[in-house]
């Protein structure tokens, strides 16, 4: 088996179990005001979908919010943080 796909199924498990265990609850609020700062609607994060970003480089968030409704990328961008839409 490749060993990088072999690393991307154990990474994608780890995060899984991270964010089904409420790892990232205390950060949510956080992000919640960003995304609306942004002007974007969030009005309940979806817990279970925060994930970090992975080996691109970039220090942020993948994050859902309303049941999965509308997507969100939160990202720190030099120091200022950046939302986009997903």
């Amino acid at each position: 088996m490749n060993k990088h796909f072999l690393f991307f199924i154990i990474f994608f498990i780890v995060t899984q179990v991270m964010a089904e265990s409420g790892q990232y609850s205390n950060i949510a609020p956080s992000l919640q005001k960003a995304i609306q700062a942004y002007g974007y609607k969030c009005d309940k994060v979806d817990l279970d979908s925060i994930v970090p970003f992975s080996w691109s480089g970039k220090s942020g968030y993948h994050i859902y919010c309303n049941e999965y409704q509308y997507g969100y990328e939160v990202e720190d961008k030099g120091g200022k943080i950046v939302v986009t839409v997903k």
